[in-house]
């Protein structure tokens, strides 16, 4: 498995598509933003990584630890759409746009 798997792995929001990660390299040296609770040290795999919300806009504090949120929102399967890649699931059709 890849680092940033195994990271997703201990994540509540890894599955939300509103959820982005960025992943650094122990050598990068960044102990010192780790105060802060957004960057955070995977120990076993010598990675640090942040986590950010496209719903919350910002950061999120500790997201190993979070256990709820409000603006989850499921990421949609390759599987979901034609051959088109039009999605088949019940979004609205706003027709074609005139320029």
């Amino acid at each position: 498995m890849s680092a940033v798997s195994d990271i997703k792995q201990g994540l509540y929001c890894a599955d939300c598509k509103n959820c982005r990660l960025l992943v650094w390299d122990k050598s990068s040296k960044l102990e010192k933003m780790t105060n802060r609770g957004y960057i955070v040290e995977n120990e076993d795999l010598e990675k640090f990584y942040l986590v950010r919300c496209l719903w919350l806009k910002d950061n999120v504090i500790a997201p190993e630890k979070l256990e709820k949120c409000e603006g989850k929102q499921g990421v949609k399967e390759k599987a979901n759409n034609d051959n088109d890649g039009n999605y088949l699931d019940d979004e609205p059709d706003f027709g074609e746009f005139s320029g």
